[in-house]
């Protein structure tokens, strides 16, 4: 019986029902107590008729035949009742009793009583058989008949008290019937008046249970203004702060998971305990996980870290604990920093993973550039200073030793130069500070200029350079001079790095969105692992060729950012001892054709 109904029903039924029990005994002790009590007064106004009946008389002769002849008389005594004349020793003088059914004396409490002189409070109980020889209860009572203060003559009325136990029984049963009534009547009603208790609480049990299951939308109609309505109303309001809360914290929650999820850095966030309960996915990118990590102790395997969990969780509020990490080829820098709770002691540690891969081979490229300048400038100035000292020690005096130093000093100040003014125009290729002075200009005929150009130069190395015109004209929209700058630059090194008897070809091609200038040449190649790094500052396939030829190292990489600033590439194939394959790409122009 789980519902709060039904035990409101039950309990206000056994509560009636106690009160019904309670009421219905004492009314039938009272009706009982009250029938036994008329049934003495009877008895006592049937002994104070007989004492009347006698009072005149002066014998005791005289007095016993006016009893007989007032208790013969007596007719309305006969039905269920029996007479009794004792004399004053309880012998049985007359009755009203079928001969041979009398009995001759009687020592009962209230016959004892009589003969003491006395009255008795209660009446004698007794089992009797009737006129059918049935056993019944009887009630008797007796008094004394008195002469002078004398006992002379004891009444003694005994009776059946069947129909009066009949009676007593038919009031018991329409008690237990008004039980009975009200048991059902408080059954139906109560379960009636239960439901306008429980039918609020019900709805409210079940409206709690929708939020329980995360629906906060949940209003309830106010019925009433007692506490179950104050309840409903407090419910209501309830329901709507939770709703609000919960919206406002999956709102917040929504914010930052896209905040986290699309972070160039990777988190991934402790409790105290250590175990994980939250990460990105960026963070199991950058420390290339196929799996997901459970606690702060796995990380620290997969991740050799130097700091302990400890250590971390006893650190004070803003403090930061870095350490750098090498995962294969990238280099992560994982920042640890305490979290705290409501009562400001730390409830957890967060970790910020940031790929500072580039930035780390950035401050390896400064380092190497600073060194490959340092260099380069270094082998001429030992020259120029080395020839100088030389002169200054007397070799000047010789004509021709000091002109040929001068030429020397001449050469490698030019060497210098070149390389101050190359590394001059990288570094505002670098910073955007170069302005192109764009305009449309004619691919085709920018090509066939700078070839014809070198075909003279190669003719003398006995190099054949071959131009294939395209069909059409091609138009561009770039700076000239730059264009002219790469590829004199791309012209230079085929040039440079071809054999004698080597074949250059020049092509201009339309490809999808693009024009792209193709040069190869059948010189020397690149080996397969210096292709990637060919662009790079200084960077030399052959390094001591290379400065005989004049070269600064420079060349490919202001060619790079002069093609990208035309929103362009310069891409480049090669097979070592087969010779290269150069392309500039350029974006078409809307009036490419014409």
């Amino acid at each position: 019986m789980k519902s709060i109904k039904w035990k409101l029903v039950v309990m206000n039924t056994v509560l009636i029902l106690i009160v019904m029990m309670i009421s219905g005994t004492f009314i039938v002790f009272s009706v009982r107590g009250r029938a036994y009590e008329d049934l003495r007064g009877q008895f006592n106004h049937a002994i104070g008729q007989l004492r009347q009946v006698v009072s005149m008389e002066t014998s005791k002769d005289g007095m016993e035949k006016a009893l007989r002849e007032a208790i013969i008389n007596s007719a309305y005594f006969y039905k269920d009742t029996q007479v009794y004349l004792l004399n004053s020793k309880g012998e049985t003088l007359f009755s009203t009793v079928s001969a041979g059914k009398e009995k001759p004396r009687f020592t009962s409490q209230t016959v004892m009583s009589a003969m003491n002189g006395t009255q008795s409070k209660e009446m004698d109980r007794m089992v009797e058989e009737d006129e059918m020889g049935n056993p019944m209860n009887m009630r008797g009572y007796a008094d004394a008949i008195m002469m002078d203060g004398e006992v002379q003559f004891i009444i003694y009325i005994r009776s059946f008290t069947k129909e009066l136990e009949e009676n007593l029984f038919n009031t018991i049963l329409i008690i237990l019937t008004a039980v009975l009534l009200a048991i059902g009547l408080m059954g139906g009603i109560g379960s009636i008046l239960a439901s306008t208790l429980t039918q609020p609480i019900i709805t409210l049990t079940h409206k709690a249970r929708k939020m329980a299951e995360g629906d906060f939308k949940q209003v309830i109609m106010v019925q009433s203004d007692d506490e179950i309505g104050q309840l409903t109303v407090n419910f209501n309001r309830m329901a709507f702060a939770l709703d609000r809360s919960l919206t406002a914290m999956t709102s917040e929650k929504n914010k930052m998971e896209t905040v986290l999820a699309h972070m160039a850095d990777g988190v991934l966030a402790f409790d105290r305990r250590g175990d994980l309960i939250h990460a990105n996915p960026l963070a199991y990118q950058l420390l290339q996980l196929s799996s997901e990590i459970v606690d702060i102790g796995e990380l620290h395997k997969v991740l050799d870290l130097k700091i302990g969990f400890e250590e971390l969780m006893d650190m004070s509020e803003g403090t930061i604990i870095q350490q750098l990490l090498q995962i294969e080829d990238k280099y992560i820098n994982a920042c640890f920093a305490p979290y705290l709770d409501l009562n400001g002691k730390t409830a957890g540690i967060i970790v910020v993973f940031q790929d500072v891969t580039e930035h780390k081979k950035l401050e390896e490229a400064q380092k190497e550039f600073v060194a490959n300048v340092s260099h380069e400038l270094r082998t001429p100035l030992t020259t120029i200073k080395s020839y100088t000292e030389t002169l200054l020690d007397g070799a000047v005096e010789d004509r021709d030793t000091a002109y040929r130093f001068l030429e020397v000093v001449e050469y490698e100040t030019d060497r210098m130069t070149v390389l101050v003014q190359d590394l001059l125009e990288l570094s505002k290729l670098d910073s955007r500070q170069i302005q192109l002075c764009k305009k449309q200009i004619s691919l085709s005929a920018l090509v066939e200029g700078c070839v014809q150009k070198y075909e003279i130069h190669m003719s003398k190395k006995k190099q054949k350079l071959y131009f294939i015109p395209p069909l059409e004209e091609y138009q561009i929209l770039g700076d000239p001079d730059r264009i002219l700058q790469v590829l004199n630059n791309i012209l230079s090194n085929a040039m440079k790095y071809s054999p004698e008897e080597a074949e250059i070809t020049v092509s201009i091609e339309e490809c999808r969105d693009h024009i792209q200038v193709k040069v190869i040449d059948t010189g020397m190649g690149i080996p397969k692992e210096d292709i990637g790094k060919i662009f790079e500052r200084f960077y030399r396939v052959d390094k001591a060729r290379s400065r005989v030829m004049g070269g600064t190292g420079l060349g490919l990489a202001i060619a790079k950012e002069i093609m990208e600033l035309h929103g362009g590439t310069i891409e480049l194939e090669s097979v070592y001892g087969e010779g290269s394959e150069v392309r500039l790409v350029f974006p078409k122009f809307c009036g490419e054709k014409k």
